[in-house]
């Protein structure tokens, strides 16, 4: 992208000109300058566009507007939606800011809301309003989701089956007519009358009804979670990833002090590495880079979770769950987690699940590195055998001057 962009003024518009030849003659790459004259509005659109801004000549009034943001419901309600029955709701914001989903006053008896999950209580419409305040870049925006809420259907009577009709010995012979046949989902019965008596064959049938229910599951926190290829996360030790509803999303990398700090857009913050200065927890490098060694304790907290969830830490390459905790009412998590005792040498990725306060699946991974422990008990028996022979091959010509002293 430009470097530096600049907006001519009406007044004095050469000065921009003057002052984008000059940095490129003192070797600023002439690519890295914009230069966009205009009327006013462009230079609104570069304050707007721009995160660092400014403003010279005379006094001028500009009116900049926040980006509009978008909210959307991501889920689909049941149909139909039935006195009983429950509903987990996804809302996404184009500004990726976390919404808060709420039942509407006037559908307060007839749904509610908790951790993302709607339960329906009677029938009538369910109102649910999704609303996000914005911040200093994006606007506030709103929506809202209707949902006809129906009465249970009765449960339907138990079909009767009557019982098979056993027909009588031909009065001819006397041998009994065969056994009627049944099948998996209709029974005929047949009934074979005496020769000649005029009487017609019965049939009964029977049918069975079978009723299938699908219920679809939310992500499960407390579960691995796959990445967009559908295979378990490799990263190589500092790299990042995220996903919030099963999306790619950015994550913002800070280290501060001796931990890392992951965050993402919708407000969820997972800090990895000694917390707390003096603990026995594992310290980031100065690279950024966790690396540890087996049995050693990594300290982990995440914040901007839904209060009363779960929170799981794992590893992979294979996953092996390391630990997991509960978020409190502020939606935080505070843990200790081992690295185990068996894991293999060289890059290993620790993954963090949680529910994101929009009730959203949230998977957050990080590539670490497992060190090798080299013992020292060879160097320190080899440094022993040198000292000694150095020892026994100097004291030979002592032991050589002491003889011929006395013979002597």
């Amino acid at each position: 992208g430009v470097g530096l962009v600049m907006k001519p003024g009406s007044q004095e518009p050469w000065t921009p000109y003057r002052m984008a030849a000059a940095m490129v003659e003192a070797g600023i790459p002439a690519e890295a300058i914009g230069l966009y004259p205009g009327a006013t509005d462009v230079g609104a659109g570069i304050l707007a566009g721009c995160r660092r801004s400014m403003i010279l000549g005379s006094a001028k009034t500009v009116t900049v507007d926040k980006i509009s943001q978008t909210i959307t419901f991501r889920s689909t309600p049941p149909s139909p939606a039935t006195v009983g029955g429950t509903y987990t709701v996804n809302v996404d914001s184009s500004a990726f800011l976390a919404a808060t989903v709420f039942v509407a006053n006037q559908s307060s008896s007839v749904c509610s809301i908790s951790a993302g999950v709607v339960t329906f209580n009677s029938a009538g419409t369910c109102l649910l309003s999704a609303s996000q305040g914005g911040n200093d870049t994006y606007g506030s925006a709103v929506a809202s989701q209707s949902i006809t809420v129906t009465a249970a259907a009765a449960a339907a009577p138990a079909a009767t089956v009557a019982p098979p009709v056993v027909p009588a010995p031909d009065a001819t012979t006397g041998t009994p007519a065969p056994s009627p046949a049944v099948a998996s989902t209709t029974t005929t019965t047949i009934a074979s009358a005496p020769r000649g008596s005029g009487t017609a064959s019965t049939t009964t049938t029977t049918t069975t009804t079978t009723t299938t229910t699908t219920t679809t599951v939310p992500a499960d926190p407390s579960i691995p979670q796959n990445g967009e290829d559908g295979l378990p996360p490799a990263l190589e030790a500092g790299e990042t990833t995220a996903f919030v509803r099963g999306q790619s999303v950015k994550v913002t990398v800070q280290q501060i002090d001796e931990t890392v700090v992951l965050s993402l857009p919708n407000d969820v913050r997972v800090t990895i590495g000694r917390i707390n200065a003096g603990g026995e927890s594992v310290a980031v490098a100065a690279d950024g880079v966790l690396r540890v060694y087996r049995d050693n304790l990594v300290d982990i907290a995440v914040e901007g979770l839904v209060p009363g969830t779960t929170c799981t830490v794992f590893m992979f390459s294979d996953p092996v769950e390391l630990g997991r905790g509960e978020a409190s009412q502020s939606g935080e998590v505070s843990t200790i987690v081992r690295v185990p005792t068996d894991a293999g040498h060289g890059g290993h990725t620790v993954q963090v699940n949680g529910v994101g306060p929009g009730g959203e699946m949230v998977s957050i991974s990080m590539g670490i590195e497992v060190l090798e422990r080299r013992s020292n008990t060879g160097t320190v028996i080899l440094a022993l055998s040198i000292a000694v022979l150095l020892a026994l091959l100097g004291g030979r010509p002592i032991f050589a001057n002491r003889r011929r002293r006395r013979e002597a």
